[in-house]
């Protein structure tokens, strides 16, 4: 007789087998659910992390705004802080160019009746005998005028006709030339870098406007007068 035993064995093993196979494969299902578990887990962490860079990236974006506002304001107002300074030095040197010719036209202003005097003294050397005075003289006004001149001093044209605003008139006179012409110049006139220092002293004619009636009148009167005399001769 055979022995069944060994099959049965073999069953038992078999039995075995399946019984270590099982928990196996509930190791492995243990360990897809982990691992499942750990890549939701995993993606909700990332997706967690990408909210906050994507915040954190708006912040920043928002601030960066904000400092190149800031930027841009201080830009303005540096450029306009430089116009300002630029504008304050323009006017600096304009008030120091005014205060400056202002000076020098005082000074010059000053000096007027010295050169009226050195041209009454040029007047009076003229019919001299001694030409080194007269020469010296005349070298000296030169100078003077010369070096005013270079300053900004302009004499005053008192030819023509006459000026309101550059002459004064110190005595009209009758003459056949028409109305307001200058006849002579008492003082001469000066400018200083165009502005009148003073204007010169002039006279002026006034033409003789004489009627027709005035006219026959003078006449009557003269024949009057040459009736009387030769009636007193006879």
């Amino acid at each position: 007789m055979e022995d069944k035993r060994e099959p049965e064995d073999k069953k038992d093993n078999q039995g075995d087998e399946e019984e270590q196979e099982k928990p196996n494969n509930n190791n492995e299902k243990s360990k897809d659910e982990e691992e499942t578990k750990g890549k939701i887990g995993k993606s909700g962490e990332a997706s967690k992390n990408n909210k906050e860079i994507s915040d954190h990236l708006m912040e920043m974006e928002k601030n960066l705004k904000a400092k190149t506002e800031e930027a841009k304001d201080y830009k303005e107002r540096m450029l306009r802080i430089a116009a300002e300074f630029d504008n304050y030095k323009k006017r600096v040197q304009v008030d120091l160019s005014n205060a400056n010719s202002l000076g020098k036209q005082e000074v010059i202003k000053k000096l007027l009746p010295v050169i009226d005097e050195f041209e009454l003294a040029l007047k009076a050397v003229e019919k001299s005998d001694n030409k080194e005075v007269k020469e010296g003289i005349e070298m000296v006004y030169k100078n003077i005028m010369d070096t005013l001149r270079k300053e900004g001093l302009q004499e005053i044209a008192s030819t023509g006709k006459y000026d309101p605003y550059m002459h004064d008139i110190a005595a009209i006179k009758d003459s056949d030339e028409p109305d307001g012409n200058i006849l002579q110049v008492i003082t001469k006139g000066y400018k200083f870098n165009n502005n009148i220092i003073r204007p010169a002293s002039v006279i002026i004619s006034k033409k003789e406007n004489i009627s027709k009636e005035d006219k026959k009148e003078d006449e009557k009167s003269e024949d009057g007068k040459n009736s009387e005399d030769n009636t007193k001769q006879n």
